[in-house]
């Protein structure tokens, strides 16, 4: 997982690597929000959650630390 938001992604799997743009084209499998996130973290910010998305090249699922989209920072 990677430690900014902004950092570019590489999948563990074959090495692929995925900037911000990249990222977000890729299919979304699970979008883990910051309350839930907070169930296994006590220092978690509202303002990210962990985003799982599918690689384009391998297929493996690939998670990252992402801003939160805005409903659900706004319903915590």
């Amino acid at each position: 997982m990677t430690r900014d938001s902004v950092d570019p992604v590489t999948c563990s799997g074959c090495g692929a690597l995925f900037d911000r743009q990249a990222w977000v084209l890729l299919v979304l499998v699970e979008r883990i929000g910051p309350a839930n996130v907070r169930r296994m973290l006590l220092r978690w910010s509202d303002e990210f959650c962990i985003e799982v998305r599918r690689c384009g090249r391998c297929a493996r699922q690939i998670a990252a630390k992402r801003h939160a989209p805005a409903e659900q920072v706004l319903a915590m």
